[in-house]
Formats: C-alpha cells, sequence, structure tokens
C-alpha cells in the first residue's frame, strides 16, 4: 500500500486489565530488560502503519504510565485513558479518544508484547479491504463443546476452527456504528461487528503473538524473547 493512500490509523492498546490469572501486573513484568507493556507500544511506536496510539490503565495508573511513555519517548501516544469495568468498556473509551481524522481503527491487547510491524500491517491491510479484520490462527488441537455437567455435546470440524488474536482492525465510522446499533458485553472487540451481520475477515496471525495470562504464559515469553535476541545477534554475524 502506497504511503500516500495509507489510511490514518489510530491504535488502542488495552491495558486496564486486573492480571487475575497471573497473579500479579503481568504489564509490569519483566521482560528483556523493559516492562511487558514497553514491548507492547514499542511495536505499534516502530510500525510505520501506525499514525497514533491511545493507552487505556485503571484510574490509578494513568500518572505512572503517562511518565513511563514520556521517559521512554514514545512520540506516537496521543492520549492515556482510564478503562471501564470490561474490556468491551475500555476500548470503547480508548476509542472515543483517538483524533477525528482517524479512518482506522485498530486493537490490540496489551500483554501481547510479540506483535510484529508485519502482522499490524497486514490486520489493517484487511479492514481497509473489508471494514473489519482479526488475527487469527489455525485451531492445533481437536476441540469440543460440552454441557454443563461436562458432556461433549459436539466436536466441531477443527478446519472451521480459528484462535483469533489481536490486532483487530476496523473502520472507525463501522465501529462506531456497530457499538451503537448492538451494544452490549463481547469477548472480543469482532463482537459487536458480528452481533450487526457485518463480516470479519481472518488474516494468518503468528504463532509467537501469545497473550500472557498465566505464569506459565511468562516462562514462554522469556523463551521467546532469548530466542529472538540471539536471532538479531545471528543476523548481525552474517
Amino acid at each position: 500500500m502506497a504511503q500516500t493512500q495509507r489510511p490514518y490509523t489510530a491504535a488502542v492498546i488495552a491495558a486496564a486489565g486486573s492480571s487475575r490469572r497471573m497473579g500479579s501486573d503481568k504489564l509490569s513484568a519483566d521482560l528483556g530488560g523493559e516492562p511487558v507493556l514497553v514491548r507492547t507500544i514499542e511495536a505499534f511506536e516502530n510500525s510505520a502503519a501506525i499514525d497514533e496510539i491511545v493507552l487505556t490503565t485503571r484510574g490509578e495508573k494513568i500518572g505512572a504510565l503517562k511518565e513511563l511513555v514520556s521517559s521512554r519517548g514514545f512520540h506516537k501516544v496521543r492520549a492515556v485513558v482510564a478503562g471501564g469495568e470490561t474490556r468491551t468498556q475500555s476500548v470503547q473509551n480508548g476509542a472515543a479518544a483517538v483524533s477525528e481524522k482517524t479512518e482506522i481503527l485498530c486493537v490490540h491487547d496489551g500483554a501481547r508484547p510479540f506483535v510484529t510491524p508485519a502482522l499490524i500491517a497486514r490486520v489493517i491491510e484487511g479492514a481497509v479491504c473489508c471494514g473489519a479484520a482479526t488475527a487469527a490462527v489455525r485451531a492445533k488441537n481437536t476441540i469440543k463443546s460440552a454441557d454443563a455437567d461436562g458432556f461433549v455435546t459436539a466436536t466441531p470440524p477443527r478446519d472451521m476452527l480459528w484462535e483469533i488474536q489481536t490486532p483487530q482492525c476496523f473502520s472507525l465510522s463501522l465501529y462506531r456504528e456497530a457499538i451503537k446499533a448492538c451494544p452490549g458485553e463481547y469477548t472480543d472487540d469482532c463482537g459487536p461487528i458480528e452481533a450487526c451481520g457485518r463480516p470479519v475477515l481472518l488474516v494468518e496471525g503468528e504463532g509467537r503473538n501469545i497473550k500472557l495470562t498465566t505464569p506459565e504464559d511468562m516462562l514462554t515469553a522469556q523463551i521467546f524473547w532469548e530466542t529472538r535476541e540471539q536471532n538479531d545477534a545471528d543476523r548481525t554475524r552474517i
């Protein structure tokens, strides 16, 4: 996509969660000498497809996060705003803070620090093409649905199943139309779009684009980071 044709794109990075399943603040956890959230912001700061960034966080952390942004020189960060009681509310608060010239809204989990510029660009292109797009990877395991007592009710065909990641990108006008027409709480940001009957394009994601949710995920993240650093060193020697 030519630079002159690229739509103005704002990223909302959702960082207002409670980290309940982690047992500690996962966004402050060390990853290669920096907090996880800094690694995530870096990916969008360094992406040529992103024009501005809005961060959502818990109200009591706004001051500290603004200081962190300033100390790291993240010039694309437009605002740090309070999230809501739920993920859906937090993203809506972030979307309300983007600049008026925004055409594409790009939503990402603060706890996915391994997102790459290439993936960000691919999902944005999908949204430009189709109005709404999300990163996703094909399910590797057989998945079954079950009743309340734990008995299997169905085994959906695996080749029809995808695990959804972020970023999730939308035409901003479509996103705002959807949250107004189909209000509610959703497990991901495509929910309102789907509820209104609009199509969402699945864009091939990346295996390392994991969401850090449990302590075991942090162990995986450390391995990913160390491997990344070694690969960078190897490329430097070539």
